[in-house]
This record gives structure tokens, sequence and C-alpha cells, in this order.
């Protein structure tokens, strides 16, 4: 292989030089596989935090709106009604606590796939043969992170919602 075969850096910081694709036989790590996971980590984390304050006000928010909804409705109502919230609330916490478990799995994953398949002594490139699973991996950790998350729609305090919509 002559010296005119070798691909240039794109560009040397501090030194090291910084490949677009890194040559082939070449030790390397990825910057976009860091970056994808060192994001999909902090996004994990600020999950679980927006998730815990959305549980504790949702608990506040139901008790009072439920309790409220269940008073004006007559008795014979009332134990269906109940019977709809119950099974409503516990698919959303299989949903969440699901949702959460995956996303953390997948973040994790990305972790010790990085430090398994990445040369951290090689030169750096851009991109690697690696980096399409971590953007797999990160793009799990994004769905996850929506599906954490409940929608509301408002709920007219005198009327029952219908089966569908709870």
């Amino acid at each position: 292989m002559d010296i005119e075969d070798d691909p240039l850096p794109m560009f040397n910081i501090f030194g090291m030089p910084i490949f677009f694709f890194a040559p082939i036989g070449m030790p390397a790590w990825a910057i976009l596989s860091v970056l994808l996971t060192i994001v999909g980590i902090i996004l994990s984390i600020i999950t679980i935090l927006r998730a815990v304050n959305q549980k504790k006000t949702e608990n506040k928010n139901v008790d009072n709106q439920c309790s409220a909804m269940v008073r004006n409705v007559d008795s014979f109502n009332n134990d269906v009604f109940v019977d709809l919230i119950k099974h409503k609330e516990k698919y959303n916490n299989k949903r969440r606590l699901g949702a959460l478990i995956s996303m953390y799995v997948l973040s994790i994953g990305a972790l010790i796939f990085l430090l398994i398949v990445q040369d951290f002594r090689g030169v750096a490139a851009l991109l690697d043969r690696w980096v399409f699973i971590h953007v797999i991996l990160f793009a799990g950790v994004v769905i996850c992170n929506r599906l954490v998350f409940r929608k509301y729609d408002n709920i007219h305090e005198n009327r029952i919602p219908a089966k569908s919509s709870l």
C-alpha cells in the first residue's frame, strides 16, 4: 500500500486525526456512536425524572376527578365506571413500566455494545460500521420515551367517558 492510497484525515483536533470513515484495517472508534450512546443515557435519566413527576401529578388529579365523576353518576353505573377506570389504569401502568424497562435495556445495551466494539486506542472517525446499530438502539430509546408519557383528553365533568376513550 502506498502513502498515496492512505486516506487523509478530515481534520486534526489536539493532534488526533479525525476521519469521515476509518481506514480499513486500522483500529478506530466512531464519534457518532459515542454521541448517540451518551444522548440515549441522558434521555433515559431525564425520562425517569419526568415520569416520576407526572405520576405524582396524575395521582392527585385522577383521584380528584374520578371521585367527583363517581359522585355524579347513579349507583348502577358506578361499578361499571370504576371497573373501566381500574382496567385503563392497569393498562397504562403496564405500558409505562414496559416502556421504561425497554428504554433502560436499550440504553445500557448501547453502552455495553459501545465498549465492546469500539477501539478507543485507535483513530477517531465520524462513522464506522457499528453506527447503524447505535442508530437503531437510539431510535428504540426515543420510541420508548414517547410511550412512557400519557396524553390526556379533556373529560367533561357531567359526562361518563365512553369505554373506548378510557
